[in-house]
């Protein structure tokens, strides 16, 4: 998979493939009390407090992609867009089978051998490599 910068445009098929889990992101981030905003295709749940942020704080992550909603507990960085944008991908591709695949795999194999995450990894880690000053960089939300 190469090093992908932007979701692209946004096309019907992929668009209502994801549809299911998109839906739950948005309404798990308004659960907690933040409303999504649309950024380069995608939307973004910055959430400092409620199940959304207690959630992911509680299991050590920074961000969670549901779908074509981003899910995140503080700024994200180029390097966490670019792992998020994998996860995108992959549940375009694979639809409502992304999720139970996922876990499947995470229960297997635990989250660092689940291939999903680690496939979200290597495009990171390659960035990281390739333009270390763009992997840090906050990228949302944007600067005012």
């Amino acid at each position: 998979m190469g090093l992908v910068l932007d979701p692209g445009p946004l096309r019907p098929g992929p668009f209502l493939w994801t549809l299911p889990y998109t839906l739950l992101g948005v309404l798990l981030a308004l659960l907690s009390g933040t409303r999504p905003r649309y950024h380069r295709g995608l939307f973004i749940a910055l959430s400092d407090w409620g199940f959304a942020h207690l959630f992911l704080t509680r299991r050590g992550f920074v961000a969670m992609t549901l779908g074509r909603v981003i899910l995140t507990t503080r700024p994200l960085t180029m390097a966490t867009w670019v792992h998020e944008l994998v996860h995108v991908q992959q549940y375009e591709r694979w639809g409502p089978l992304f999720l139970p695949l996922y876990l499947w795999w995470h229960v297997r194999r635990g989250y660092q051998e689940n291939p999903f995450e680690r496939a979200a990894a290597a495009v990171a880690a390659r960035l990281c490599q390739e333009a270390p000053d763009r992997a840090a960089a906050q990228i949302w939300p944007p600067a005012l």
